[in-house]
């Protein structure tokens, strides 16, 4: 039987036309006339060491995929740059979970990480970047890991990925801690690097992009989207599988 929420699988009957390791591998596969992501939902940092991708299960609305799967349809239907939600996947076993998301993928996208790795971004991508996530902070979406690697360039658009345990928040200051984050995350990199295209000219250039969009918000509730299954795309489908003992 087809199973693509097994990569394995998915390698197997030569689905797979690329993979990226992060916290966790992202497998690119083609399916039905469409390019889509595999991932599955992992912890990273210290709590890894004690479980990797295993989470106490609390009902589906408490899991991680559900949260970020709401999340990720809530900013596309607003226009926001995302990856749209297509497939999730929530075994159950016992007090236990583990959980996969499948989403569109962004085709001829880079990171900015690899991208200023090899070249130095013109003035105006950088303020692009900064107007982009002046556009998720507007609708006081916080990424819960704003770095280099979450952030898609094709050509002059930008896009944001990954996000597991972002959530809507409300307040403003927030948002700067939002912003220094991100910087972080380039200063690491930029450490590690022997070669990496990044200055203070650079990050003024984003903070001027993101400062020259309106400065109005929303203070926005999630609840626009009550239930899983929500109308985004064609393709849209909870799948659940208790296993049990």
């Amino acid at each position: 039987d087809a199973n693509f929420f097994d990569r394995h699988w998915l390698k197997e009957h030569h689905f797979v036309f690329s993979e990226a390791l992060g916290r966790a591998i992202a497998t690119m596969f083609n399916w039905d006339n469409h390019q889509l992501v595999l991932k599955e939902c992992c912890r990273g940092g210290l709590p890894a060491k004690l479980s990797r991708n295993k989470y106490f299960y609390a009902g589906i609305k408490r899991t991680r995929v559900y949260k970020e799967f709401k999340l990720l349809s809530w900013m596309a239907k607003k226009g926001l740059p995302v990856s749209t939600p297509c497939f999730a996947e929530i075994e159950v076993k016992g007090a236990l979970y583990q959980a996969k998301i499948i989403t569109q993928y962004i085709a001829n996208s880079t990171s900015l990480a690899d991208c200023i790795a090899k070249k130095a971004l013109a003035e105006n991508m950088w303020k692009t970047v900064g107007s982009v996530i002046k556009r998720f902070h507007q609708q006081q979406v916080c990424h819960a890991d704003l770095n280099a690697c979450n952030i898609l360039l094709v050509g002059d658009d930008v896009s944001l990925i990954d996000f597991d345990q972002s959530v809507v928040k409300k307040g403003q200051a927030w948002k700067k801690r939002n912003l220094n984050r991100l910087k972080r995350s380039l200063l690491k990199i930029q450490k590690k690097s022997d070669l990496f295209y990044f200055t203070e000219r650079d990050w003024d250039a984003l903070l001027k992009g993101y400062c020259a969009v309106s400065q109005g918000f929303n203070d926005v509730i999630l609840n626009e989207c009550e239930g899983f299954l929500v109308a985004v795309g064609s393709f849209i489908l909870l799948k659940i599988k208790v296993l049990l003992n």
